[in-house]
């Protein structure tokens, strides 16, 4: 039987209504175009085209078998008939007598299908996403991005002061500014990235592989945008400008599931709006979330544009690390690093920022915290620090790579 029905991936949706909206589209062309994007998004790719195509849902597994099994039957209607058949031709017939998914048919116009799924997925004021499909995506990003050990950070942005806008200027002047947030959010975001309304006057912005400083920069961006902007009143004059708040959040670096990565991005929003409003403020720069461990390992950083330097840990957790070097850092620098933590061990790497740096005669000594690691380098983090804390960690060994790019 099919798998339960769930949204179909906004890429592949994209991809395929694009191809499909050709005269006649060529299955060789869009057989290619879902290979690639398999290989990109994964095997559910297969699903997503089914069911957009027939409304069916099945396992990523038995999706991909049929689809080679509808190009196999198209080939062999074409040959008994002795002229091209449309794949969806093939699909439809297929699924009536080769493989009985469709006992009574309904042939309907794609455009008007999507029209009308479309309407319980998007919010009727701004064209958006809504908090739904938001919501399906970031479960779906997420677990892509635990299979990939890829990043994926969240931005939640809520318009400032919006009661007292629609006080002063109405409610149909609110919609406007509203509608006008939601077109910068998304001329802001990246094709793959899903920018939705999160309810009432926040929107959401899930940024697939992105690490933790791009997101900031992006959200920045965002932000920057809707500050310069003047809305003009249904009068024609200028209206008192919109600004916006923004959390960002991180994957890994924040948390390890869909709502903790809300709930961090929401803090982070708080404090952005206590803090003053109109500015993004980054989840867990703040307070550690992870006991420090006091070990002590040799290795070299390198900050953009800068030769490697050599550095030693002072303590480390699974958020971030003290070093003591001799070149000087400054506060919110960002550098890679890549350790070794005992002789023999597998390397960690990671993407920290400065957030405290103070001198210590001739060396600098800056608390830094990791803004990106993938889930494989974390879990060798996490063990190294477990045997470290329980007293059954060797002596790291005196050499040791750290490097950043």
């Amino acid at each position: 039987m099919p798998a339960k029905t769930k949204s179909i991936h906004s890429e592949v949706e994209r991809q395929i209504l694009k191809l499909l909206a050709k005269t006649t589209p060529d299955p060789r062309r869009i057989d290619s175009r879902i290979f690639a994007l398999s290989k990109k998004l994964g095997r559910e790719v297969y699903s997503d085209l089914l069911h957009l195509l027939c409304h069916l849902r099945f396992t990523p597994r038995r999706a991909e078998a049929h689809w080679d099994a509808i190009l196999e039957h198209r080939q062999k209607l074409s040959e008994k008939f002795g002229s091209v058949v449309d794949f969806r031709v093939a699909l439809l017939d297929y699924f009536i007598s080769v493989n009985q998914h469709f006992r009574n048919p309904k042939i309907i116009e794609i455009k008007i299908f999507q029209k009308t799924s479309d309407s319980a997925l998007r919010d009727e004021l701004t064209g958006l996403h809504n908090y739904r499909y938001f919501r399906s995506e970031l479960d779906r990003e997420l677990k892509r991005a635990k299979r990939s050990g890829s990043s994926l950070s969240l931005v939640l942005f809520d318009v400032d002061h919006f009661k007292g806008y629609n006080d002063r200027h109405g409610h149909l002047e609110g919609d406007r500014a509203l509608k006008a947030v939601a077109r910068a959010i998304q001329r802001g975001a990246r094709d793959s990235d899903l920018v939705a309304r999160y309810g009432g006057e926040e929107f959401g912005a899930i940024l697939p592989g992105v690490c933790k400083p791009t997101a900031c920069a992006i959200a920045e961006r965002i932000r920057a945008r809707i500050s310069r902007e003047r809305l003009r009143a249904g009068s024609g004059e200028l209206a008192a400008k919109v600004s916006v708040s923004g959390g960002v959040a991180t994957y890994r670096a924040d948390a390890g599931d869909p709502l903790a990565l809300i709930e961090a991005a929401d803090r982070a929003l708080y404090q952005a709006k206590a803090n003053g409003r109109d500015r993004i403020v980054s989840a867990g720069t703040e307070n550690r979330e992870f006991p420090r461990i006091d070990v002590e390992l040799p290795g070299m950083l390198q900050v953009f544009c800068r030769q490697p330097e050599r550095f030693v840990t002072e303590n480390l957790s699974e958020h971030g690390l003290q070093l003591r070097c001799g070149a000087p850092l400054e506060e919110r620098e960002i550098f890679q690093l890549r350790i070794t933590p005992s002789q023999g061990g597998s390397e960690i790497q990671a993407v920290a920022r400065a957030v405290r740096v103070r001198k210590k005669g001739a060396a600098f000594v800056a608390g830094a915290k990791f803004v990106d690691i993938a889930f494989p380098h974390l879990e060798r983090l996490k063990q190294h620090l477990a045997a470290k804390q329980n007293g059954k960690a060797r002596r790291p060994a005196r050499r040791a790579a750290l490097v950043t790019s």
